[in-house]
């Protein structure tokens, strides 16, 4: 046996999956748009999937990587200036077929519930419960 049948055999026992790295499940949705200032004027554009974490929006312009957007949803059966969700901050990921996948960036707790409170009221119920609070940290020894 040479060589080359030796390293086939040993090549896929070596090979590492690719780890999950998303925070919180993604959701295939309709209803909703993303809300944001793309330089001339307000863009909305349908999102495809959405979790407390990121979203993907259909869109056909392409942004590049780490752009920073002041980014909010909104339900696209609404009014325009009704039911827009809060306003977070968020970063450009990458840009795929199924359109500009976005990181959300919470810098506050209270972000992060808030648009879950806006998600669920829209009828996206990402968690089926609540946000999970931090574990309280054990203090031992004398204070």
């Amino acid at each position: 046996m040479g060589v080359s049948e030796i390293v086939a055999m040993i090549w896929p026992l070596g090979r590492k999956t690719k780890k999950e790295r998303r925070r919180s499940p993604r959701l295939e949705v309709s209803g909703l748009d993303a809300v944001y200032w793309d330089g001339s004027t307000t863009s909305s554009h349908a999102i495809v999937e959405i979790s407390l974490h990121g979203v993907i929006v259909d869109t056909p312009v392409d942004w590049c990587r780490n752009t920073l957007i002041r980014l909010a949803v909104r339900r696209s059966d609404a009014a325009p200036e009704a039911a827009i969700g809060p306003s977070i901050w968020s970063r450009v990921v990458r840009n795929s077929a199924r359109g500009m996948c976005i990181e959300l960036l919470y810098f506050h707790r209270e972000e992060l519930k808030v648009f879950q409170q806006f998600l669920e009221q829209s009828g996206v119920n990402v968690y089926g419960g609540e946000v999970k609070e931090p574990k309280a940290e054990k203090r031992t020894g004398a204070a």
